[in-house]
């Protein structure tokens, strides 16, 4: 991976509250496995897991905002398929400083993803 890495997806992150819901308990499975298959898509496997800490940013463009928590929790699905891939280290603070992003209006809903050394 070069200094940074940005890819641009036609998919919207849903709200936590309709992902993790307690009359389906397949919902967030589902949800993962739908995730799973786009990022295979545009991240392929890394060899190697890097070394360091690094920087995500993960932008979602809506037509309406989600609370923090829906945000921070429905982006789960991309943070560990980040870790499967070798993308990143870990998931917890000492490998990776994560920052979740919202814009609301917009016509196209797409997710942005953005690795960038630190």
């Amino acid at each position: 991976m070069d200094k940074y890495l940005t890819i641009e997806i036609p998919k919207r992150i849903e709200s936590a509250n309709k992902v993790v819901n307690r009359y389906n308990r397949f919902a967030y499975k589902n949800y993962r496995d739908g995730w799973y298959k786009v990022l295979k898509f545009f991240f392929p496997a890394q060899p190697v897991r890097p070394t360091r800490k690094l920087e995500l940013t993960i932008e979602s463009h809506r037509k309406r905002y989600l609370d923090k928590g829906n945000m921070v929790q429905g982006c789960k699905p991309i943070l560990d398929f980040l870790v499967k891939a070798n993308y990143l280290r870990g998931d917890s603070p000492p490998w990776v400083n994560d920052q979740y992003l919202q814009y609301s209006g917009c016509k196209e809903e797409k997710t942005v993803i953005r690795i960038e050394k630190s």
